[in-house]
């Protein structure tokens, strides 16, 4: 199931994005989907979202940040 811990929405276009400790959950219309590691993912436990200024998304998560443009997700973490 996977919003068993849901931590922010954001609303973007026809998509209701939802942060959560498995990915981040699509919901559109009545279908819900999961991006996760196996979509490119790179890390799952995710806590916020941003919209950027180019039609990019900032994935917060408890490690770092995630850009993602398109299919593209570009990790920032502490180690990096």
């Amino acid at each position: 199931m996977p919003l068993q811990n849901s931590r922010e929405l954001l609303s973007l276009g026809s998509r209701l994005l939802i942060a959560t400790d498995r990915g981040v959950a699509v919901l559109r219309g009545a279908a819900l989907t999961t991006i996760t590691g196996k979509d490119g993912l790179p890390y799952e436990d995710t806590t916020s979202l941003a919209p950027g200024f180019d039609g990019d998304l900032w994935i917060g998560t408890t490690t770092g940040a995630i850009r993602n443009v398109g299919n593209q997700y570009h990790y920032f973490g502490a180690q990096h």
